[in-house]
């Protein structure tokens, strides 16, 4: 059974005998942020630092020596509508998805954006090369002159997604004007700070809301210490530059094919 480890900021109902996940599991662990829900062996009121991605370590370290097989980390409103106006939280894969992918093998990214139009569309035009970290255009002629313009000076497409491929973004840190950072205002200098092999990427490939189920294997392929220290990145706020960094390294870390250093430079 894949145990469940969702992170809740006053987005579940109250009356969790309600909640989505219900209909996959019995083994579940709820970290309430906003501290609204009755506390119990399944409810545990969290500290609101750092979003989801501080729960997913935070959970991680205080396990690490008997982890369950198999961990499904996800936002308690991954299945919210997507595309909602804020302040209102989005989701990001359909019920219908996650009953797909469930009892898929390996490291699984928890998303539907595949199933969007716009990547659709994207497929139609374009086609990633995972060798070349870069696109070549397939439909020349169905690109607007915006398009071709973008492409052609590396700005285009800033996003894909296919289901081989899962979801892509371009490696720009355009998420960085938006929120504070206290240790790394780049992706690059973060991967390159704490893994011996990183490689910089064009394309960085993740998934949105940093829903992942993770089989526990892949997490030991690393030690404790890393995720103290992943940790710590982003206890400092709730809303921290940092999260969003690592929203997009958890891909790469945990297909544990990296080669971790034990001390930063």
């Amino acid at each position: 059974m894949i145990k469940f480890v969702i992170s809740d900021y006053n987005w579940l109902n109250p009356d969790l005998s309600k909640a989505w996940f219900n209909e996959f599991t019995s083994d579940y662990l709820i970290l309430d942020k906003f501290h609204r829900l009755n506390r119990s062996d399944n409810v545990v009121w969290q500290k609101n630092v750092g979003q989801n991605v501080y729960d997913m370590f935070d959970y991680i370290v205080e396990n690490y020596d008997n982890l369950p097989e198999k961990i499904f980390f996800c936002r308690a409103c991954i299945t919210f509508p997507q595309g909602r106006s804020k302040p209102l939280s989005n989701g990001n894969c359909s019920l219908e998805k996650i009953r797909k992918i469930i009892n898929k093998e390996g490291l699984i990214e928890v998303n539907n954006y595949s199933e969007l139009d716009k990547y659709k569309k994207l497929n139609n035009l374009f086609k990633y090369s995972r060798k070349n970290d870069k696109f070549k255009i397939i439909n020349f002629n169905k690109l607007t002159i915006f398009e071709k313009i973008n492409f052609k000076i590396n700005r285009y497409p800033t996003s894909f997604c296919n289901s081989k491929e899962g979801y892509l973004e371009i490696n720009n840190n355009w998420y960085i004007k938006y929120f504070k950072t206290r240790f790394f205002r780049s992706f690059d200098r973060f991967m390159s700070s704490f893994f011996e092999d990183y490689n910089k990427k064009r394309y960085i490939r993740f998934s949105p809301g940093c829903n992942y189920i993770i089989p526990s294997e892949n997490i030991y392929k690393y030690p404790k210490d890393l995720y103290i220290r992943l940790r710590s990145l982003v206890d400092y706020s709730p809303v921290v530059g940092e999260a969003h960094i690592l929203e997009r390294a958890l891909y790469l870390i945990f297909k544990g094919k990296l080669k971790y250093k034990n001390q930063i430079k």
